[in-house]
C-alpha cells in the first residue's frame, strides 16, 4: 500500500485530538479492571479490562508522538489498537455464542418440560 498520498496534516491533527480520549478510556479501563479483580467472579474479566486499558495507553503514547509531528510512529498507534479490537471482537463473538447457547438451552428445557421428557 502506498502511503505517499496520506494527508499528513489530517493524520497529525486526528492523532492529536484522539490522544486524550485514548488516555481517558485506558485509565478508566484499568481502574474498572482493578476493581473487578477484587471480586472472585470478576478476575478474568478484570484482567482482560486491565490488558485493554494498557493497550489504549500505549496507543495514546503513540498518538501523542504522531500528534507531535512524528508521522513515522503511526505504527505505535495502530499496533495496540489492532490488538485491542481483536480482543474486543473475540469477546463479542463469545457473547453471541453464549446467547445462542443460552437460548437453545432454555428452549430445549421448555420443550422437555412440555413433553414431560426427563
Amino acid at each position: 500500500m502506498e502511503t505517499g498520498n496520506l494527508p499528513e496534516e489530517a493524520v497529525v491533527n486526528t492523532s492529536r485530538d484522539m490522544t486524550g480520549w485514548l488516555k481517558l478510556v485506558g485509565i478508566v479501563s484499568i481502574v474498572m479492571g482493578a476493581l473487578s479483580v477484587l471480586t472472585i467472579i470478576g478476575i478474568i474479566p478484570g484482567v482482560i479490562l486491565i490488558w485493554q486499558g494498557v493497550l489504549l495507553n500505549r496507543a495514546s503514547k503513540g498518538s501523542r508522538a504522531v500528534g507531535g509531528g512524528n508521522i513515522e510512529s503511526i505504527t505505535g498507534v495502530l499496533n495496540p489498537l489492532k490488538t485491542y479490537f481483536i480482543i474486543q471482537g473475540v469477546l463479542i463473538l463469545l457473547g453471541i455464542f453464549g446467547w445462542i447457547f443460552g437460548i437453545f438451552t432454555v428452549g430445549l428445557g421448555g420443550l422437555m418440560d412440555t413433553l414431560r421428557i426427563y
